[in-house]
């Protein structure tokens, strides 16, 4: 009998730490500067290995390199209008989060990256070349607005003092 009261206890407390409707436990997953992963990729947008669990809404947007040292190019679904880079912080608590899940409808608004960001594009295109060496080094939130109004994002890390490989090795020893 102890056991169920107990278990009924547990149950009544996550029941009202859960999102509705998403099984998430905690919607700070959602704020916009945390970065809880990232997918490395090479300069060919070849994906070498993946740090974390990357809090990441692509939908089909290949952004290479990652980690990037002076430029990064990009293909997308469709007409990329729209580049923001939004300094990310490293969250190391979300790592069962299902973001494919949490970002189903969940959007962030315009206003607010424009006034989080850090630096803006306007490539105009499919495919676009961005010179990332007036973007400070760290971590970042890049936002995509495609030309149909779909927001996607990913997370990138700029590290203007280190070739991609000893960037990868440096990194390595943070997600461990």
């Amino acid at each position: 009998m102890k056991k169920v009261i107990l278990s009924l206890i547990v149950l009544h407390t996550l029941a009202f730490q859960c999102d509705p409707g998403t099984g998430i436990y905690d919607t700070n997953a959602r704020d916009m500067e945390i970065i809880t992963g990232f997918q490395v990729r090479a300069a060919n947008g070849i994906e070498l290995q993946k740090f974390g669990n990357p809090n990441s809404k692509t939908g089909g947007i290949a952004t290479s390199p990652n980690p990037a040292n002076a430029s990064i190019s990009g293909t997308g679904p469709d007409i990329v209008r729209k580049v923001w880079f939004v300094p990310g912080l490293l969250e190391y608590d979300f790592q069962g989060v299902e973001f494919d899940i949490l970002y189903q409808n969940h959007l962030y608004p315009e206003t607010e990256i424009e006034e989080n960001r850090v630096r803006f594009y306007t490539p105009n295109s499919a495919y676009f070349f961005i010179n990332v060496s007036e973007v400070p080094s760290g971590y970042y939130r890049v936002f995509y607005q495609l030309d149909n109004g779909e927001l996607l994002w990913d997370n990138l890390y700029i590290d203007h003092e280190r070739p991609f490989q000893e960037s990868v090795d440096q990194l390595a020893g943070v997600w461990d």
